[in-house]
């Protein structure tokens, strides 16, 4: 017997940096990467990384906390100490994502749900979003250190989302028209603890004050139905992002090469310092992508946000 679940990727449009000090932030399901897992039947408790080239017997072996796989690991303990099982499994969890690594596109909180789904399927155990958020969130913990939990938030919805830590708000937002956006993949990997706690060292509440507004602003033309409106905002929250020291010389040649070709607005997506850029397209989607990969995006996905 089989089992199969997933989770897709996501992006944050307006807010990153400035969500973990109680800015909102607004993020998106990106419905067209995702991250697979399956289960099957096997002699031995083995986490199968098909994306790392690895394989690891959970009956024996404990990770470091360094280890690529380590948050997988633990997720995989706590979902199955939540559901009251065993940690000696007969069975093969697969990981086979496409979400990059390191890019911003929520690659730990979309695997760590992608196992969390399978494994409650598997085992024929029922689990509400709020449990599947925790133990998510857990995940992101190991991931990020004081994560501001969009990533999971998102991911668990599959909808675009108007967030704020604390107090914690959650607005499912609706769209009266969709937003077509090209994503461009840096292929320099940047950890978000490591960006964050950077940014930390630093005072940056006047940049956060202006991101704040962009993204309430943002929020209202997205409801709105003006959604070509929202690329001058891009455009400002890029640059302020660039004063706060988080993008880079890769991330703005591609913001740079999207407006070139186009892109009605663009900016970094996510920690910065590498991963990726998202640029807002109108009918001319392919004719960007196209731009951004001779610009030496490392690859190029399209995605419709509705």
């Amino acid at each position: 017997m089989k089992t199969t679940a997933s989770a897709c990727g996501k992006v944050i449009l307006f807010g990153e940096h400035a969500v973990v000090y109680n800015s909102p932030a607004i993020a998106a399901p990106v419905i067209s990467v995702h991250a697979n897992v399956s289960i099957a039947e096997s002699e031995k408790f083995i986490l199968d990384a098909r994306n790392y080239s690895r394989e690891i017997n959970l009956s024996k072996e404990h990770l470091e906390k360094s280890d690529s796989l380590f948050a997988s690991q633990e997720t995989i303990f706590s979902t199955l100490k939540h559901f009251k099982l065993g940690k000696r499994q007969k069975i093969r969890i697969i990981i086979d994502s496409e979400i990059p690594i390191e890019a911003g596109l929520g690659s730990g909180a979309a695997v760590a749900i992608a196992i969390i789904r399978a494994i409650s399927v598997h085992f024929k155990k029922k689990i509400s979003n709020n449990d599947l958020y925790d133990l998510a969130f857990k995940t992101e913990e190991l991931h990020h250190g004081t994560p501001s939990g969009v990533d999971p938030t998102v991911i668990i919805n599959e909808k675009p989302v108007f967030f704020k830590k604390d107090p914690k708000t959650l607005e499912l937002l609706t769209l009266k028209n969709p937003i077509q956006l090209v994503i461009a993949d840096t292929g320099v990997q940047s950890k978000t603890s490591e960006v964050v706690a950077d940014v930390k060292k630093n005072n940056h509440d006047e940049e956060f004050a202006e991101i704040r507004i962009l993204t309430e602003q943002a929020r209202d033309l997205i409801e709105s139905g003006e959604v070509l409106r929202l690329g001058p905002l891009m455009d400002d929250n890029h640059e302020l992002l660039k004063t706060i020291g988080v993008s880079s010389p890769e991330l703005d040649k591609l913001v740079d090469a999207a407006r070139e070709a186009g892109a009605i607005g663009a900016k970094l997506s996510g920690a910065g310092r590498g991963g990726h850029i998202i640029a807002l397209a109108d009918e001319n989607s392919k004719a960007i992508g196209n731009a951004l990969m001779d610009a030496g995006a490392h690859r190029v996905f399209y995605t419709e946000i509705k």
